[in-house]
């Protein structure tokens, strides 16, 4: 049901805390922040081109293994230009620039793309490869689910007392 799937998706994150010495060594990514563009007041027909090839380009990226994950910010944040981000598999500023700026709604100026180096402990590409596997099984059952499915939320944490935190979590998750 939707509270396991859920609680699924936090402890595929949940290495990310380290529990004594046997932590996975952190690795290098790139966070896009995905920020409001200059280009605003988009017709309805432009705005849902711009929007079906950043999903179409989110999931070739995803497919090429670039993208690791994907995502929009709630309503309550601390920059109200912030949309959305990324993670991408490289720690290469160069070649996250390549690979974000693909993206339609920022060559249409709808985003305008900031980027950060991240390190996680976290098993960010375990996790793709977790979502792939779900969508070819959806794929080969003949299920095409909509847009409202497809989006996942996400809860990356940094940790001292990680069994403690998966536990406190869990609980307000089956809640």
């Amino acid at each position: 049901n939707d509270e396991f799937a859920v609680l699924d998706r936090f402890l595929a994150l949940l290495p990310a805390c380290r529990f004594g010495s046997s932590a996975p060594e952190a690795r290098g990514y790139t966070l896009v922040y995905l920020k409001t563009g200059a280009k605003t007041g988009l017709s309805k027909e432009e705005s849902q081109a711009i929007f079906a090839g950043h999903f179409a380009n989110m999931q070739r990226l995803a497919g090429e293994r670039k993208l690791l994950l994907a995502g929009p910010f709630g309503k309550h944040k601390h920059d109200e230009a912030l949309r959305g981000l990324f993670i991408l598999d490289t720690e290469d500023p160069a070649e996250a620039r390549a690979w974000a700026e693909t993206d339609p709604g920022f060559q249409a100026q709808v985003f305008a793309l900031e980027y950060h180096p991240l390190r996680t402990q976290a098993a960010l590409r375990a996790l793709l490869e977790r979502e792939l596997a779900i969508e070819e099984q959806d794929k080969a059952a003949g299920r095409q689910p909509d847009m409202a499915e497809r989006l996942r939320n996400y809860v990356l944490l940094t940790c001292s007392q990680g069994a403690e935190m998966a536990q406190e979590l869990a609980g307000e998750l089956l809640r």
